[in-house]
This record gives C-alpha cells, sequence and structure tokens, in this order.
C-alpha cells in the first residue's frame, strides 16, 4: 500500500511506507466513533480508555467538570497530522490532539471548519494553508492559540526578510511545516499506557512514516517535542531535536528554545539574528523564552 495515491506522489516517499494518507482517506466519517476499526479494537469495548460524543451539548453534561479526564474523544474528526506531508520539510512530532471546551463547538456548529478537517484529514490539495490553524479565518480556535503562538515569529520574519506579507509569511509556514501525532485522538490529559499506544495501528503508522519516509530525507527537519522514546528517535545533527525533560512541557517553538533555533537555522533566518532592528527574539518576532 503507497503512502499517499498516485495522483499525489511525491518522490521523497518510498513506496514501502506504510498507507499513512491511504487509510486516513478511506475513514468513514458519517457518524462516531471516528475511529481506526483496528484502534477501537485495541481500545475496547468497555470504554475505559475513550468516549463517544456526538454534540457540544453531550460534551457540556458528560465531560466539562472533568478536568483531568484522559479518555480519547472519538466523536471528533481524528488527526494524526496536519499540513502536507507530501511536501512539507519540517515535521513537529507530538503525542496526540489536545482536547478544548471549543472542539466540539468548532466541529458541530462551524460546517467550514469541519470542511478544513476533512481535507486535511483526506490530504485533499489546492489549500492556501495546509496547516490550518495558520489559516486567518480559523484564528478563533484553540487549535490556532496554539500553534500560531509557537510558530507566528517564523512569517514575520519571514515577512521581514523576503518582503511579503503577513498572511505570505504564514502562508509559507502553513505549507512547508506539518504536525505529525503518535495517537490523533484527542483528550483533555494524556494517561493512554505505552503498551496500549505500541497496539493501535495509527500509532505504529505514524511511526512507519517518520522511520521509512522522513528520516532518510536529506532536506527535512524533524522536532519531537514530546515521548521521543515513543517515537524510537534519537537527535540527529541537523535534522532530528529530540526534546528531554522540562522542554517537554510547554514543547516551546519560540526562537530560544533549541527548536526555534534548528527552524530559524532551516527558514534561512540565522543571518539576521545580529540585526537590532529584530527585537528580542532576533528574528523579527520580539518573541521571548
Amino acid at each position: 500500500m503507497s503512502l499517499i495515491s498516485a495522483s499525489s506522489a511525491n518522490p521523497c516517499f518510498p513506496d514501502s511506507t506504510p498507507g499513512l494518507v491511504t487509510t486516513w482517506r478511506n475513514l468513514l466519517l458519517t457518524q462516531p466513533p471516528f475511529v481506526l476499526p483496528a484502534d477501537l479494537e485495541a481500545l475496547g469495548s468497555h470504554g475505559q480508555h475513550h468516549v463517544v460524543l456526538s454534540s457540544y451539548e453531550e460534551y457540556l453534561a458528560e465531560c466539562l467538570d472533568k478536568p483531568d479526564d484522559q479518555r480519547l474523544h472519538l466523536g471528533l474528526v481524528p488527526q494524526p497530522y496536519f499540513g502536507d506531508v507530501a511536501s512539507a520539510d519540517v515535521f513537529i512530532l507530538m503525542l496526540n490532539p489536545g482536547m478544548h471546551a471549543d472542539a466540539y463547538f468548532s466541529e458541530y456548529s462551524a460546517p467550514g471548519y469541519r470542511v478544513a478537517l476533512i481535507d486535511n484529514l483526506r490530504q485533499n490539495p489546492g489549500r492556501e494553508f495546509p496547516l490550518l490553524f495558520l489559516d486567518p479565518q480559523f484564528a478563533w480556535t484553540s487549535g490556532a492559540t496554539y500553534f500560531r503562538g509557537r510558530l507566528e515569529w517564523i512569517a514575520r520574519a519571514l515577512a521581514r526578510l523576503k518582503g511579503y506579507s503577513y498572511r505570505e509569511g504564514l502562508s509559507e509556514v502553513a505549507r512547508r511545516v506539518s504536525i505529525l501525532q503518535l495517537v490523533p485522538y484527542h483528550s483533555t490529559s494524556f494517561g493512554i499506557p505505552s503498551r496500549l499506544v505500541d497496539r493501535l495501528t495509527s500509532s505504529a503508522m505514524a511511526r512507519a512514516f517518520v522511520h521509512e519516509a522522513l528520516l532518510p530525507r536529506s532536506d527535512a527537519l524533524t522536532i519531537v517535542t514530546r515521548q521521543s522514546t515513543w517515537w524510537g528517535l534519537e537527535e540527529r545533527v541537523d535534522r532530528v531535536v529530540c526534546y528531554s525533560r522540562s522542554e517537554t512541557r510547554a514543547a516551546h517553538l519560540s526562537p530560544g528554545s533549541r527548536g526555534g533555533r534548528a527552524l530559524a537555522k532551516h527558514f534561512g533566518l540565522m543571518q539576521r539574528r545580529r540585526d537590532p532592528t529584530l527585537g528580542a527574539g532576533g528574528d523579527g518576532s520580539g518573541a521571548k523564552e
């Protein structure tokens, strides 16, 4: 099974890579649970590790008073990746999508947002902002707050360096950066044991994609912000950055972080760090760690 369909095949990816995108493209999204059948079997039918809700009202009744809830939400569109995995040259590896109060409201009450999530899951072409949380029209989402807070400084630095508009800077970052999740299902707090993660087909596909498609690429930067050992990765100079200890808590990607410095170098921004007009971050953002 190929990684992507023949119509969008990319020579960067070997034919031996498991069908990450193809598998997710074939997932039925007519009614919950939205989960790979093999993953649902691994999670079990008793509901200890997952919950299936189908409206914002159900979420309010079932989960609003559970700030430490570790169950995976199978009533939301899975998010195994964000961005264009076939053409991105920066990959940020995380653990799983977080869970916020706006998640169910966004998906079940904002049709345009749900369409964008499905376009991302199916890797439909022609998106101005493949990493959709950098799309200004979704700036109101918690995902945008999280990812723009970590990546916006690159867009501003590119705008100054290349004479872009702010929107053009965001679009370049959205085209070149992809987010990969080891577990594609949302949770408020992560508490799934590693032995169960190892049984998830979705996690196995994500790891296979990284090891078989990303690591052989000399042009790709990989930043592992969470659980590098679960991803099976170690540091590689100029190519793989693995966060550890306190770095993993907030997973900062701002200019002063190790990941931020790697991003600045990869995007060709390092030469501007001594420009006194660029602010405290040294890259045009004014950001500090």
